[in-house]
């Protein structure tokens, strides 16, 4: 079982961006947002970023889905 609430350390990071996230009735714009951000950026300014995402919600199985489709991206 993955701790939710661990995530790789870094040395260090010239820029950190922090994006939360909840659960949305219709459509989720975490993936898409995180999927433009990153193919923004060149190579050496993702090695430069930390990217730290904050899931604000209870339900358990979709902050697993939600990391999930975070991983497989």
């Amino acid at each position: 079982h993955r701790d939710l609430h661990s995530f790789p350390t870094r040395r260090s990071s010239d820029l950190v961006v922090g994006i939360p996230t909840v659960k949305r009735p219709t459509q989720s714009y975490l993936i898409p947002t995180l999927q433009h951000l990153m193919s923004s950026m060149l190579p050496k300014e993702k090695n430069e970023t930390l990217v730290i995402v904050l899931i604000a919600e209870t339900d358990i199985a979709f902050v697993q889905s939600t990391i999930n489709s975070i991983t497989k991206q």
